[in-house]
């Protein structure tokens, strides 16, 4: 049986516009913030087949492209859109907060972070370099603090601190009131893209061709080493497993050594790989989905699924994928084989405010899929097998 979730087209008549194309033609500094809000036309998005043992839940719609991943915690799922961010019960689709600001929720990494009972945004002005950090209450939306912030490239939460990369530096900040804790020692070449992350009461921080590693209630740098290019990082029990145009490398967090090196073609363009219960799955260049046992550090599979274009989930020892084609994919985490369907129209993603095609994202909980497709719906579906 299939089923249809309509979604209208959110247009405007062109007289609509004149007011806005007069204030851009005697200013044009003022158009980046209309166009940057505007809202895009979406077509209606059907389900036209279903081979999968999931069920319809609930659908939430939002007037702009999801072109970002969805977070969770808890019973809790958080859509970031345009300046706002909504946050979602799992269980009935009903809203439970919306946070909407003055200024964008930054359109790139780090947009959201949910973690530790917090949610933390960076909010820019576009013709600016004005910019805030506001930390949430993941809970009820009540901001608990918020610190200004020149450019922010990547933000990690542990420990009872915020750890922010940024413009030239690296800070701590207290979870729970932003009071400076610590700030990295060191001079930092201009226009550094700094990213940090979090793993074991240290903090990791690429900084050019290095890695640093620095003591989380400190901020002192216990050992650097050289990262080889990498580009995607996931962090676990001191490992860092990263990707380089020609492998995924395993780096050990203690001295810098390269511990196994799995030769690969990974897609370096937008999707990361997922690491999920010491599996690694990454897209290829040829556009196949690869799982990789990183404590055997052999290949387990290579799907047949075309064109995967999310990250990968796990609900009750299913794989789960979305492709360009706007397919939701099973798949059996011990062989890689399709197991069914989820087939939509339009055959293909929408594009985002970017100017790149919406990446899809993905969420599991107990039993339910919370996914968007790159469109202005969030979908929960549910597994009620046992």
């Amino acid at each position: 049986m299939s089923s249809t979730i309509r979604l209208r087209k959110y247009t405007l008549p062109w007289y609509n516009h004149l007011p806005a194309f007069a204030l851009c033609g005697l200013l044009i500094s003022s158009c980046m913030p209309f166009w940057e809000s505007r809202v895009l036309p979406y077509p209606e998005r059907t389900i036209v087949s279903n081979t999968l043992a999931l069920k319809e839940k609930w659908t939430y719609r939002i007037k702009e492209v999801i072109d970002h991943p969805i977070s969770y915690q808890g019973n809790l799922s958080y859509v970031r859109h345009g300046n706002t961010l909504t946050a979602l019960n799992m269980e009935t689709g009903n809203e439970v907060w919306t946070f909407e600001s003055d200024r964008r929720i930054a359109p790139s990494p780090p947009e959201l972070v949910v973690s530790d009972g917090v949610a933390a945004i960076y909010l820019y002005s576009p013709r600016s370099a004005y910019a805030e950090i506001e930390i949430l209450d993941a809970i009820t939306g009540k901001m608990k603090w918020k610190q200004s912030a020149y450019v922010v490239y990547s933000i990690a939460i542990g420990d009872g601190r915020i750890y922010v990369g940024a413009f030239q530096s690296v800070r701590a900040y207290d979870l729970n009131n932003g009071s400076l804790l610590w700030e990295m020692p060191q001079s930092l070449p201009s226009h550094t893209v700094i990213n940090v992350y979090y793993d074991s009461n240290q903090v990791y921080v690429t900084l050019y061709n290095r890695i640093y590693v620095l003591d989380s209630k400190e901020g002192k740098v216990v050992k650097s080493f050289p990262h080889g290019g990498c580009k995607f990082y996931s962090i676990s029990a001191g490992v860092i497993y990263c990707t380089v145009p020609d492998a995924i490398n395993a780096i050990d967090g203690n001295d810098g050594t390269v511990q196994w090196r799995y030769g690969a073609t990974p897609d370096l363009t937008y999707i990361p790989p997922s690491l999920v219960d010491g599996v690694l799955y990454f897209i290829t260049k040829a556009g196949r989905l690869q799982s990789l046992d990183v404590q055997s550090r052999k290949k387990n599979w290579e799907s047949t699924i075309v064109n995967p274009f999310s990250n990968v989930v796990v609900l009750k020892n299913k794989g789960y994928v979305i492709s360009k084609d706007g397919m939701l994919h099973a798949f059996d985490l011990m062989n890689g084989i399709e197991l069914g369907t989820i087939t939509t129209a339009p055959r293909q993603l929408s594009t985002s405010q970017l100017g790149r095609p919406a990446i899809p994202s993905l969420i599991a909980s107990v039993n339910t899929l919370v996914l968007t497709f790159g469109d202005s719906f969030v979908y929960a579906l549910e597994d009620k097998s046992p």
